[in-house]
């Protein structure tokens, strides 16, 4: 599908979704809790948190922590839930996007100060030291100086602040379709890698306030759609995003429908989620029984 008609589709489904407004106060909170736990569970699975989807939403849901997984992948993933719960709260406020707004987020996702022979990382703070990566070839790829940040960062905020701001909001004008909004932004803060860790889930984190803002779904990138998501990252910029925007479009089509979804009162529920939920317990209880019924010595 065409970029032209990945945006037409997410503007008819939108259109729809705004239609079946305001939606029922319990099909809107089932929607926003299915909407976090995937979003939690894809966005820190795709920088190494071990947490399955099955033990985020046990943790999220319930508190619920399983045995063998390391403390900081449960700290990073509430901290990125209540990064999100905070998102939620603010989207339908007239806010412009503020520096100490993405300091404040990051500080909810990375919870702690940590350094390592890698990086240094003080939560809600610009890097102190130059970031890089090897890309799969080898390549040794450096991003912005330390140095450089503060001013890269401010030019980026007031550009996006200059696109989204409050009166275009209300009047739904923009000088660029929010999508491409979006995925400009996204690149080039990448680009700038302006934290010494947690850069992927800001920029996933921002990207979709920026959507969500302008009256869309937030587009929520699997974990095994990770190498396509990679490669148009890659082949996109701030002038030229339309590569990354037709990803985050197809992603943000996926939501809208779902929304829709639950907007009508349908459910939302993933079946194969649900059986493999119920098998687990079928396990467990089984497991259960058969220590309940072995001899004692």
């Amino acid at each position: 599908m065409e970029l032209k008609e990945i945006i037409q589709k997410a503007d008819a489904l939108k259109m729809e979704l705004d239609q079946l407004r305001p939606i029922r106060e319990d099909h809107l909170n089932r929607l926003n809790q299915k909407l976090k736990i995937e979003w939690n569970y894809h966005s820190n699975s795709m920088e190494g948190n071990t947490l399955s989807m099955s033990e985020t939403r046990s943790f999220i849901l319930w508190g619920i922590t399983a045995k063998g997984k390391p403390f900081r992948d449960y700290l990073e993933m509430k901290g990125h839930h209540e990064a999100l719960n905070k998102l939620f709260s603010i989207v339908q406020k007239d806010i412009n996007i503020t520096e100490n707004l993405i300091k404040e987020f990051h500080k909810m996702v990375l919870v702690k100060p940590f350094a390592d022979s890698d990086a240094e990382v003080n939560p809600g703070e610009w890097k102190t030291i130059p970031n890089y990566l090897y890309s799969p070839v080898g390549e040794r790829i450096d991003f912005m100086p330390p140095e450089d940040v503060p001013q890269k960062m401010n030019d980026l905020i007031n550009w996006l602040n200059n696109h989204i701001s409050p009166p275009k909001r209300k009047k739904k004008k923009y000088d660029l379709h929010p999508l491409l909004i979006a995925a400009g932004f996204h690149v080039q803060f990448l680009r700038i890698h302006p934290f010494g860790d947690g850069n992927g889930r800001m920029a996933r984190i921002m990207t979709n306030l920026i959507l969500m803002l302008c009256g869309y779904t937030p587009a929520i990138i699997k974990l095994d759609d990770r190498l396509a998501y990679y490669t148009s990252i890659n082949i996109s910029s701030l002038d030229e995003p339309e590569t990354l925007a037709g990803f985050l479009g197809k992603a943000t089509i996926a939501t809208l429908e779902l929304a829709i979804q639950a907007a009508k009162g349908e459910s939302i529920e993933d079946e194969v989620d649900m059986e493999a939920e119920l098998k687990r317990l079928e396990e467990k209880l089984r497991g259960k029984q058969t220590e309940d019924d072995s001899p004692i010595s």
